[in-house]
């Protein structure tokens, strides 16, 4: 029965993963695409001053000075792999197969690693970490509840921005964690890993280096407030990875404040600003929709709660819980109240949006995890069956709710195939939908587009493109 029960298991996790598949082949590309692959004089900037020293030697003020890695990683990988992928497969084609391709590797490594987050010391194949992954996977909604607690979005260039990311600072996390547990110093290879990631952190992705000085404020906290973990890191933890902690978190909180410092020459927040009162008077509004509009947090929040109650006569479980809780309410609350100090984009009127409540969602998913395994593990039986009733509830609505849409970009497509086949050096585009753009009637008209498709083999030379209002 529990071989049977492994093979279920393991045959949901590929049916999920290539459904999943098959939903980022079908969604579409994005405006800022083109900006990033060609790339455009502000990126080229970036692509060039790695460390943004010429914002802190010269005052330089230009896009993103302290996002090089996620523009170095996303221009590389699309201007190499759909190339690539076009060996096997038409230039079109091998585009929006590069998009499925990264999305559902970042998906899989997050249900995977938050999976080890609460199993660090078993093997990815060990019956209970597959039964973690079944568990958590719904949650990765590529359309459904994906406006509020998606984490892969459709857009490629915020998945490469947000995403992407936040994976590589949840590993980082994990390979200290996983240390602390085992209380072992770390190897010369992690120590390697380590240092790479010192400099990633905070030179990629608009959310790291404020995420990472939060958490090391909980983490002190947490020191600070308990003792068992206090006299943990203070008598019992390896020497030796003490001392090589010790000094990772001063190195990367320094440089995660220097990160901020050369952030603020960030020409895009030259513009649309609000002043910091409006922008902190926004933040309870979206707040509240994001948790209240669709039943995505709602089923979350009140999973854990009902585990909560189910554990109740279980003090260890239910300490451990307590702990966890406390850790994600206080994170969440610092997190949330810095964030109108990011910035103001009309885009995210409320300041709080699905991408920016990435982290806070990310520790609600691994809330959910940990709870749900703790009452699974519970001697029970009849308080076992009736929650495991309640979490396969919870997990048919979220697969429910997440649909694929299979032309979903088949416009956009069907343009780049007329695009592709005309042999003029002008086009015009009779339509209304989304191509390379943010919203109906794209610019695709401009230089840098024109570019990208000439790079992806789309096009055999630069063409105008024009769009015709077919009203």
């Amino acid at each position: 029965m529990k071989k049977i029960f492994h093979i279920f298991i393991i045959c949901f996790l590929i049916f999920d993963i290539s459904f999943s598949f098959v939903q980022h082949y079908n969604s579409g590309l994005d405006g800022d695409m083109a900006g990033g692959i060609v790339p455009e004089y502000n990126v080229s900037k970036v692509l060039k001053d790695p460390l943004g020293l010429n914002v802190l030697i010269n005052d330089s003020s230009y896009a993103n000075p302290n996002r090089y890695f996620a523009h170095y990683v996303f221009y590389k990988y699309y201007r190499v792999v759909p190339l690539f992928l076009q060996n096997f497969t038409s230039p079109i084609n091998s585009v929006y197969i590069a998009n499925a391709i990264i999305k559902t590797l970042i998906q899989l490594c997050y249900i995977i690693l938050l999976a080890k987050f609460c199993n660090p010391t078993i093997s990815i194949f060990n019956k209970k970490n597959l039964l973690s992954m079944a568990i958590i996977t719904p949650l990765f909604q590529t359309n459904g509840y994906r406006s509020y607690i998606g984490i892969i979005d459709p857009s490629p260039t915020y998945t490469f921005f947000y995403a992407l990311p936040l994976l590589i600072f949840l590993i980082f996390v994990f390979i200290i964690y996983y240390k602390i547990i085992k209380n072992c110093k770390l190897t010369l290879f992690q120590i390697c890993i380590l240092i790479i990631l010192l400099f990633y952190i905070p030179l990629s992705g608009p959310l790291l280096p404020g995420i990472q000085l939060v958490l090391s404020i909980v983490t002190i906290g947490f020191l600070l407030f308990n003792k068992q973990a206090y006299n943990y890191y203070k008598n019992i933890l390896n020497l030796s990875l003490k001392y090589q902690l010790n000094l990772i978190f001063i190195l990367i909180n320094l440089l995660c404040i220097y990160s901020l410092y050369i952030g603020q020459n960030n020409v895009i927040f030259t513009s649309n600003q609000i002043s910091i009162i409006e922008r902190y008077l926004k933040l309870p509004i979206g707040l509240y929709n994001i948790i209240t509009q669709k039943l995505s947090y709602s089923l979350l929040i009140g999973n854990i709660l009902i585990s909560y109650l189910f554990l109740s006569n279980n003090k260890i479980l239910k300490q451990k819980l307590t702990l966890l809780l406390i850790s994600i309410l206080s994170f969440s609350v610092i997190y949330i109240l810095l964030l109108p100090l990011g910035g103001y984009k009309d885009y995210r009127p409320y300041i709080i949006r699905y991408d920016t409540f990435m982290p806070i969602s990310i520790l609600i998913f691994i809330g959910y995890l940990f709870s749900s395994l703790n009452v699974i593990s519970i001697d029970d039986l009849s308080k076992k069956q009736i929650y495991v009733s309640i979490l396969l509830c919870i997990s048919f609505i979220f697969i429910n709710s997440d649909k694929i849409y299979f032309n979903k970009n088949q416009c956009e497509k069907e343009s780049l195939s007329y695009i592709s086949n005309s042999k003029k050096d002008t086009v015009f585009l009779n339509n209304n939908c989304n191509v390379l753009g943010w919203a109906n009637q794209s610019n695709l008209n401009n230089e840098l587009n024109s570019k990208l498709l000439k790079i992806w083999n789309i096009t055999s030379s630069k063409k105008t493109i024009i769009f015709i209002n077919p009203n």
